[in-house]
């Protein structure tokens, strides 16, 4: 992987994004079927562009030769202060993806150094994501590279 390089994606990176996105969300419609829905590849790439069009959003991708091998959706989000809690701003990991074939080789790793360093550039110092709680492989690779967890949902289904 020595031509393996970490870059900002771009609007033609589209078509790549989805395939890498379907591959996760498909896991996700596994583990939570109430709460994710079926997607048509149309759908996933309409929304990946709004993400590339936003503003407040930023997509990196690990590209290997040509081939993009994975990426993270960052989002810059800011929680007003009210009452009982101070205003709160934080660089959101909203969606991260390592295509299988290329896991446990510090893709991961590299995409979430790049990550923390446009966060600091973008003047936030903290960095936030959620796992689902039966997703054990995302969850352990997470905790590996130093995210601890400080705030929980529990539900019930009924």
């Amino acid at each position: 992987m020595e031509s393996m390089h970490i870059r900002t994606a771009k609007s033609e990176d589209v078509s790549q994004l989805v395939a890498l996105n379907m591959e996760v969300h498909d896991v996700h419609v596994e583990i939570e079927p109430l709460v994710f829905r079926e997607i048509s590849e149309e759908f996933l790439g309409r929304s990946i562009l709004r993400s590339l069009n936003d503003e407040n959003s930023t997509i990196i991708v690990a590209v290997d030769e040509l081939t993009i091998i994975g990426y993270i959706l960052l989002q810059r989000r800011v929680r007003p202060k009210f009452d009982l809690m101070h205003e709160r701003k934080c660089v959101y990991i909203d969606q991260v993806c390592v295509l299988k074939k290329y896991r446990h080789q510090g893709v991961f790793k590299m995409l979430l150094t790049k990550a923390k360093e446009l966060t600091r550039e973008w003047g936030i110092k903290r960095l936030e994501l959620d796992v689902w709680s039966n997703n054990v492989g995302a969850k352990s690779s997470f905790l590996k590279s130093g995210f601890v967890p400080y705030n929980e949902k529990m539900k019930i289904d009924l």
